[in-house]
């Protein structure tokens, strides 16, 4: 039960660290071709991205972890190979549109 629980644990962290790291990227993408990090709209905008991402991590940790491990593996068990395709193209597309 113990293990189990450190492992939900490290995975709501995980996932915490991944929202963060990619709002990273975002930040700096926007503000290096802004050209300045003066305007205080999209700090806005980003603080509240960065608590959205918080409180859903929390909601889903406290509501369903199961779902949190899932989420965080790269090969999921019984799916197909197309959907895996789909899935790195999708989130590769995510990362151009930035």
């Amino acid at each position: 039960m113990q293990k189990n629980n450190k492992r939900l644990r490290i995975a709501g962290i995980k996932q915490l660290l991944v929202a963060s790291i990619m709002l990273s990227v975002q930040i700096t993408v926007f503000f290096f071709s802004a050209g300045r990090i003066i305007d205080a709209r999209p700090w806005i905008f980003f603080c509240a991205s960065f608590l959205h991402y918080s409180v859903s991590t929390a909601v889903q940790y406290k509501f369903n972890p199961e779902l949190l491990v899932q989420r965080l593996k790269r090969k999921r068990e019984g799916s197909k190979l197309w959907d895996e395709i789909l899935m790195r193209v999708s989130n590769l597309v995510d990362l151009i549109r930035l």
